[in-house]
């Protein structure tokens, strides 16, 4: 039998709910850790990071870490400017 200790936790204040959601998204996808955040008029009000910033463990991941995204900005920026569009507060 297998034992493997529970995740390592650093959350901010007021974040039990996006703890629930980062436990959630990071057993789905078996990620060895995330960062997770929520803003709320350009700050951020909630973060959350768990597990270990790389596999294999040994660093806990933290809520100053970076994680790298690849090339996912370009795809991101334009699905917020199609939904944006959508919602009819931008044209192009």
């Amino acid at each position: 039998m297998t034992h493997t200790n529970p995740p390592t936790i650093e959350a901010s204040e007021n974040s039990e709910w996006l703890q629930k959601i980062a436990f959630q998204v990071k057993a789905e996808y078996k990620l060895p850790g995330l960062w997770i955040g929520c803003a709320e008029e350009g700050k951020i009000v909630a973060s959350v990071a768990i597990g270990d910033r790389k596999q294999g463990g040994g660093f806990p991941a933290r809520l100053q870490d970076r994680f790298p995204i690849a090339s996912l900005s370009k795809p991101v920026t334009a699905t917020l400017f199609a939904i944006l569009k959508e919602k009819g507060l931008i044209r192009y």
